[in-house]
C-alpha cells in the first residue's frame, strides 16, 4: 500500500496515498476570526473556498506563531516549515485540505507491517488507525477521511456554500 509520510515531532505519520485529491505547496491562507484551532484558515482554489485543518492542532500540538516584520521592508515570516505541503482531499461532497509538515515522500508500506494501536476503541483518536514498523521505524496511520468529528465538519459547510 502507498503512503504518503510526513514527520511532526520527531514522529513519522503517513496517509493512504488514494486518500489524497492533491498535494500542493504551502500557500497563503486566509484567517477566520474567532474559528476553532484546528482550522488554520481558508483557501481560494480555482475559485472554490476550501477549509484547512492544521495536522499539527489536530494531532494535540500548537503551531508557534512567527515573529512580526521588524521593519516596513521587511516580509511577514510563515509559521509554516520549508517543506510544508497541503494535502487536498474529499469525503463526499465536502472538500477539505490538510497542513502536513515534515514531508517525507511516497512509501511503499507492506501490510504484513501493520499493528493495531494500543489503545481501545474509547481511548484513541477516530483518525489515528495502527502502526506500521518497519524499515522506516514506526508509522502511525492517519485516517484523512476521519479527521474531523460531524459536528466540526457541520461548522464548516457554509464555507463551500453548501448545506
Amino acid at each position: 500500500m502507498e503512503m504518503l509520510l510526513f514527520k511532526i515531532g520527531g514522529d513519522t505519520y503517513g496517509v493512504k496515498l488514494v486518500d489524497v485529491d492533491e498535494v500542493l505547496h504551502m500557500p497563503t491562507l486566509r484567517s477566520i476570526p474567532s474559528a476553532p484551532l484546528f482550522l488554520a484558515g481558508v483557501l481560494n482554489l480555482r475559485g472554490a473556498l476550501i477549509p484547512v485543518i492544521d495536522m499539527l492542532e489536530r494531532l494535540g500540538q500548537h503551531r508557534m506563531q512567527a515573529p512580526p516584520p521588524l521593519g516596513l521592508q521587511e516580509s511577514p515570516q510563515s509559521p509554516y516549515p520549508a517543506g510544508t505541503r497541503l494535502l487536498l482531499t474529499a469525503d463526499g461532497d465536502f472538500r477539505f485540505a490538510v497542513i502536513m509538515d515534515g514531508w517525507q515522500g511516497i512509501r511503499e508500506l507492506d501490510e504484513q507491517s501493520y499493528r493495531e494501536g494500543i489503545l481501545t476503541e474509547l481511548g484513541k483518536s477516530p483518525f489515528i488507525n495502527g502502526i506500521n514498523i518497519g524499515d522506516e521505524g514506526m508509522i502511525q496511520r492517519v485516517l484523512l477521511r476521519k479527521l474531523l468529528h460531524d459536528e466540526e465538519r457541520s461548522l464548516l459547510l457554509n464555507q463551500q456554500g453548501e448545506k
